[in-house]
C-alpha cells in the first residue's frame, strides 16, 4: 500500500471520529432538552391547564423518539469508527513490516 492510501485511510478515520465527536455532541443536547421538557411536563402537570399537559407530553414524546434514532447512529458511527482504527492499524503494521523486509533485501543485496 502506498503512503498516500495510508494517509487517505487516516483522513479518512479523522472524518469519522470527526463525525461521531458531532453526533455524541448532538446527542447530549436533545438529552438535555428532553429533561428540561421533563421539567416543563412535571411543573405543567402541577399549575397547568390540560392542553399544557398534552403539549409537553407529544413535544417529550417526539424528542424521545429522535433520542432513540440519534443514539442508534451514534453507535454505528462509533463501530465504524473503530474498524477503521483497526484496518488502519493492520495497513501501518503490514508497511512495517515491507519496510523491515525491504531493508533486509537490500542489505543482503549490498553484502554480495
Amino acid at each position: 500500500m502506498t503512503p498516500t492510501a495510508l494517509q487517505k485511510m487516516r483522513n479518512q478515520r479523522s472524518k469519522c471520529a470527526q463525525l461521531h465527536s458531532e453526533l455524541a455532541a448532538l446527542l447530549a443536547r436533545i438529552q438535555q432538552d428532553i429533561e428540561t421538557l421533563k421539567l416543563y411536563k412535571i411543573k405543567a402537570e402541577m399549575m397547568g391547564t390540560c392542553c399544557q399537559r398534552v403539549q409537553y407530553v407529544s413535544v417529550l414524546n417526539a424528542l424521545n423518539k429522535g433520542l432513540g434514532k440519534m443514539e442508534e447512529r451514534v453507535e454505528h458511527v462509533k463501530d465504524m469508527d473503530l474498524r477503521c482504527l483497526a484496518q488502519l492499524e493492520e495497513v501501518e503494521k503490514a508497511l512495517l513490516q515491507y519496510a523491515t523486509l525491504d531493508t533486509e533485501e537490500q542489505s543482503i543485496g549490498d553484502s554480495w
